[in-house]
């Protein structure tokens, strides 16, 4: 089983999951630059598609709820329901897309607004929520599979070493197809539109492929759950926290594995409230860092890149959203090649991203005008700044992540994935209302 879990087609599987990560985000934010020329709320359509994402997220913080308060086992079965739902209804948001997404209603009144294109938006968010809370604890059940042989051959010594580089495996892959969730429709835009006035075929092609996206993402998941269906062992949420503790119940029994769970109780276990918001807090640094890049990337920028870049033109900003969004595997390949890093870069790979963040609000600002051939250089150099904001953040985001997994502290990635959402609504709140109630950004 180690070898199977371990082999090609496993890890093909977990890849294809992850190629239904961030569909909302990466996926229709990278039609953004054709859709604010058809849509009628223009420029200030980004900061509204991204606060529809955020309220998609309710789903994310439901799960996260339910989770916490025991509602919802950490067994294989329960995850692998939700996030089989949360896909198939971002698959079904996205075919409706084909149809539906250039529809608009009069509110009040009031000029027509895109209500079916945020809705359908909001919906297949649910699948981007569910993901940093959902995946990866979902996916530690697969890495648990190696243990069980192991373990039943008494070699408990072994059985943990093939934990870590199971983990590891399925880690890399489920984070490097999230990456690809950004590549392929970037890629795709750009066989739309090579230029912004050069358009291949229209908008409904392009959702059907995010559509198709979604379909091998389920077919992944499938897989998946048919090597899990057929454990013989399922491990509990114990188990997943003390991987030792399960391989103890294989070979000596339900007792000598209780024993071990009471002498090192799990991370952020609800059992153990007295320990849970000690351990919580010991990682307050991690969790800053979660918030604080959660609030850059998926908020403050998606929202004003359209400000920044389409005021010099339809081709800056197209280039500007596609290269955003290309850059995503760079940053999931490097984990691959480094080890764990000290909070310290955490801390510096944030603060440069926010100082390259600021810098982009700035050109969105129009007092910071300057004329025609200044404002051609500033494009340029907001692209370049771009591509470096992109990839530390990411490397940021996902080393910690690689490195909580690792440790085989599924409890801390549900966290993680907890504080990124909400780092997401609290700055998508932000920016919208900036963006829509005040005059900061208007033309």
């Amino acid at each position: 089983m180690a070898a199977a879990v371990g082999s090609c087609l496993p890890l093909s599987a977990v890849f294809c999951i992850g190629l239904g990560a961030w569909v909302a985000v990466s996926g229709i934010f990278a039609e953004l630059p054709l859709l604010v020329d058809t849509q009628p709320e223009g420029w200030a359509l980004a900061s509204r598609l991204t606060l529809a994402v955020q309220a998609g997220n309710l789903f994310a913080f439901s799960i996260a709820g339910a989770l916490h308060l025991g509602w919802l086992q950490e067994s294989a079965r329960h995850l692998g329901a939700c996030i089989g739902c949360a896909l198939l209804v971002a698959a079904l948001a996205c075919t409706a897309l084909i149809w539906f997404y250039d529809h608009t209603t009069r509110v009040g009144g009031d000029e027509p607004q895109s209500i079916t294109l945020l809705a359908l938006t909001c919906i297949a968010s649910i699948c981007d929520g569910s993901t940093t809370i959902t995946f990866a604890p979902y996916l530690a059940h697969l890495a648990l599979l190696p243990v069980g042989r192991q373990a039943a051959e008494g070699d408990e010594a072994g059985a943990l070493s093939v934990l870590t580089q199971t983990g590891q495996r399925v880690t890399q892959a489920l984070y490097v197809g999230s990456g690809f969730s950004g590549l392929l429709p970037s890629m795709v835009s750009w066989i739309q539109m090579p230029r912004h006035d050069q358009r291949n075929f229209g908008p409904p092609y392009f959702f059907l492929s995010l559509a198709l996206q979604m379909v091998l993402s389920m077919l992944g998941l499938g897989y998946v759950s048919f090597l899990l269906k057929g454990r013989q062992h399922p491990p509990t949420p114990q188990a997943i926290n003390h991987p030792e503790a399960a391989n103890a119940r294989l070979v000596h029994g339900d007792s000598e594995a209780d024993l071990m769970i009471e002498e090192r109780e799990p991370l952020l276990d609800a059992k153990t409230p007295a320990l849970r918001p000690a351990t919580f807090m010991a990682h307050w640094p991690e969790w800053s860092l979660f918030v604080g890049a959660s609030i850059l990337l998926n908020a403050a920028l998606p929202a004003v890149l359209s400000y920044a870049a389409g005021r010099y033109g339809g081709n800056s900003y197209h280039t500007a959203q596609t290269l955003l969004l290309t850059l995503n595997p760079v940053a999931s390949f490097v984990p691959r090649l480094h080890g764990m890093v000290s909070r310290r870069f955490h801390g510096l790979a944030l603060a440069v991203s926010a100082a390259l963040t600021a810098y982009v609000v700035a050109i969105a600002v129009p007092t910071a005008a300057a004329g025609p051939e200044a404002l051609l250089h500033v494009a340029v150099a907001a692209s370049c700044f771009l591509s470096q904001w992109i990839q530390t953040s990411l490397l940021s985001e996902l080393l910690w992540y690689q490195q909580m997994c690792t440790q085989a502290y599924p409890r801390l990635l549900f966290w993680a994935g907890v504080m990124v959402q909400a780092g997401a609504a609290v700055g998508a709140l932000l920016f919208y209302v900036l963006v829509n109630h005040t005059s900061i950004f208007a033309s």
